[in-house]
């Protein structure tokens, strides 16, 4: 149902968007047959500042009719919270629905969860976000400290009923980078493990389903070295295989992930299952993909999908992994310190998103006076 909306909301406004820019030089620009995907810190922005030509770039696609979306790991918020604050920073309006978030696709869960109680991780808004989304019976790891104060007994919680406490917790959906690891995997585990109280297990033996979102492992922000994120990654087996970026391991496994994986397995002796999303899953791919064609309004799908970062293991994993029809651009004004990586090569490796435009520019015919 909300796709059905989302698709006439976006041909709509999309098409009012470049009326306007059509009617100001009187002339009609066509839809071209390619796409663009921008991952946003480290490409347009970095550490709450806008790159050079960022917003320069921006108008030259709004002025050629070029589909483009943005395509971030980032999340905790709702899509209108992120776009107003990319708007707020480049000086340029952002289309919400152009904005997909880690989380966004897990719009689709609440097909599933929506009427079952899930518990939500993650930090900031997390919370109000699953709401928005559909989840109604959603429920924090500090709903069921409270509800068991014994639970994780390092930290006094006063005794109170967790919403829901009646019914079992038929998901974890981590949709955004928790703050508190310690009694965060502690809870996590208990009710992978399931049961009432957590931990003391399900009739059935398996594992309660478990979709994560951002598959980072760093990230790069105002500090001049990478962070740690939440991220997950599929590829992790007999041992941690990494690559180095700015003196960093970084695991095919990302952070939170990694440890909430590595407790549960060594506690259980069982495999940890898990539904990712965001990049560089295909889950999220396919999404992009869809919202691409629908901004397009075209009748034909398009031939081309530009996928724009400065994450190897994230932006250029994913955009390998999508299919013929994408090509991989890798920045060099983020993360990415000019270190190879054989396994996630890019299609073609740039200075910056300006250059990267030109570059798609050049390979589709159109003319960069507009750059």
């Amino acid at each position: 149902m909300w796709r059905s909306g989302l698709v006439r909301s976006l041909s709509r406004r999309y098409s009012r968007a470049f009326s306007v820019v059509s009617s100001s030089s009187n002339s009609v620009v066509s839809t071209p047959s390619f796409g663009i995907a921008f991952d946003i810190d480290g490409v347009l922005i970095r550490g709450g500042h806008k790159l050079p030509k960022a917003k320069r770039v921006l108008q030259s696609l709004r002025a050629n009719n070029v589909p483009h979306i943005f395509l971030t790991n980032g999340g905790g918020c709702m899509e209108e919270k992120k776009a107003e604050n990319l708007s707020n920073i480049l000086d340029l309006p952002i289309n919400p629905e152009h904005m997909i978030l880690s989380h966004t696709p897990m719009r689709e869960i609440a097909k599933t969860y929506g009427d079952k109680r899930v518990l939500i991780m993650g930090s900031h808004d997390v919370w109000h976000v699953a709401k928005c989304y559909g989840f109604k019976k959603v429920v924090s790891v500090e709903d069921l400290l409270h509800h068991h104060p014994t639970q994780y007994p390092f930290i006094h919680y006063e005794q109170r009923p967790a919403p829901h406490h009646e019914e079992p917790i038929d998901a974890i959906i981590v949709m955004h980078d928790p703050i508190n690891w310690a009694p965060d995997i502690q809870v996590a585990v208990d009710v992978l493990i399931g049961g009432d109280p957590p931990g003391s297990g399900r009739p059935s033996g398996k594992q309660t389903p478990l979709f994560i979102s951002n598959d980072d492992f760093v990230f790069s922000g105002a500090y001049p070295f990478p962070r740690f994120a939440q991220g997950t990654a599929q590829g992790y087996s007999d041992g941690a295989r990494s690559t180095t970026r700015s003196n960093v391991s970084l695991y095919y496994i990302g952070a939170f992930t990694r440890c909430l994986k590595l407790l549960y397995e060594d506690l259980t002796g069982r495999k940890l299952e898990v539904t990712n999303y965001g990049k560089p899953h295909i889950i999220t791919y396919n999404y992009a993909e869809r919202l691409l064609n629908t901004i397009s309004g075209q009748s034909e799908p398009l031939k081309h999908m530009y996928g724009i970062g400065d994450n190897p293991l994230s932006d250029i994993q994913g955009a390998n992994n999508a299919g013929d029809e994408w090509t991989s651009i890798l920045v060099r004004t983020g993360i990415y310190d000019g270190s190879k990586d054989p396994e996630h090569e890019p299609d073609v490796t740039v200075d910056d998103v300006y250059e990267a435009i030109k570059h798609i520019y050049k390979r589709e015919g159109i003319n960069d006076s507009t750059l």
